[in-house]
């Protein structure tokens, strides 16, 4: 209902509007893929023996994988690994995602490497002091579970059009006074039906309006397409 005024006010120049955007977060979770987190709080001051790293891991894992549901999902689920490191005697870490499953002295190494780029790059060039040491403060790791998606197909439709029947009028205030107002069903807008405003459209869980001087399409994929 305001889309386009508050469009017009931070200089947004185009509106798109889906089929399910009254129920776009429901809409959003039933597609969504399943995720399950383990976190695991550590101290330990690197170097470390890297078998006592991979079992924390593994054990993370392990609890991951007993928790899913297979049977919901569409293909194998991916595992994502993250460590919090800092730097000795700060009291807080940095998240990091690792670029390997499992460790060994060369790759504790390379996370040392790899850290002191992450940190400079979240808070400028040669601020990070590897001399200080690092401590290792805890693992996270995510099982992601792919689950099915929905197809979005499009409809084929003819050119966008202006000579659109409205289903009917109603009084609208627009800019300090009242205007008869087209009034648009939302499901019988065709696919390049094209509307000029002032204009309402009308569907089963929202309302559209659009004030004058503002334009809506209908694209193939039954978004209506705003231009303020």
């Amino acid at each position: 209902m305001h889309a386009v005024g508050y469009a017009r006010e931070l200089g947004v120049r185009q509106i798109v509007i889906f089929p399910v955007s009254p129920v776009f977060s429901a809409f959003g979770i039933a597609t969504a893929d399943i995720v399950h987190t383990r976190v695991a709080t550590r101290s330990y001051a690197l170097p470390v023996d890297p078998e006592v790293l991979n079992a924390d891991l593994e054990a993370l894992e392990a609890e991951l994988f007993a928790e899913l549901d297979r049977s919901v999902l569409t293909a194998d689920p991916e595992v994502r690994r993250y460590v919090t490191l800092r730097f000795r005697r700060q009291t807080t870490g940095e998240e990091m995602a690792l670029p390997f499953d499992r460790f060994s002295a060369e790759r504790l190494d390379e996370l040392e490497r790899l850290f002191v780029g992450h940190y400079d790059r979240l808070y400028g060039a040669g601020v990070a002091y590897l001399d200080a040491g690092l401590d290792l403060a805890g693992f996270r790791v995510d099982l992601i579970g792919p689950v099915p998606k929905p197809e979005l197909r499009a409809i084929d439709g003819p050119a966008p059009r202006a000579a659109l029947q409205p289903s009917r009028e109603r009084r609208a205030w627009f800019e300090g006074g009242w205007l008869m107002t087209p009034v648009h069903d939302l499901e019988s807008l065709p696919t390049g039906a094209l509307i000029d405003g002032p204009a309402i459209v009308d569907a089963t869980f929202t309302t559209v309006v659009l004030p004058p001087a503002s334009s809506l399409t209908v694209d193939p994929y039954r978004n209506l397409v705003i231009r303020p």
